[in-house]
């Protein structure tokens, strides 16, 4: 969805980079291209307020997403998604359960 309204407001397909498990540096990067983007649009007159960060591990993704936050830069909200590598206790009962 996001890429489908990125590519639809800057008249062109978005270039997407993947990183491993989010540390500082993949936060500043991240930063940096929403930066950029928001240039590229014609959004930085204004600063960068809000982020929301998409991911399904609780360990890295929206650990490093909360500690990052903490940056004033901009206020970083995690939102944990139950797909890919997330399971809920259940879940994981189950599956030894079965074993």
């Amino acid at each position: 969805m996001i890429e489908a309204l990125d590519t639809k407001a800057a008249g062109k397909p978005i270039e997407i980079l993947s990183c491993g498990k989010p540390q500082k540096g993949s936060f500043d990067y991240a930063m940096k291209i929403l930066k950029q983007r928001r240039k590229d649009l014609g959004y930085d007159t204004k600063p960068l307020r809000t982020v929301y960060f998409v991911g399904d591990t609780p360990e890295s993704n929206i650990h490093g997403t909360n500690e990052y936050g903490k940056d004033p830069k901009a206020e970083w909200y995690s939102i944990l998604v139950k797909t890919g590598a997330y399971q809920t206790l259940t879940q994981l009962r189950a599956q030894d359960n079965s074993r």
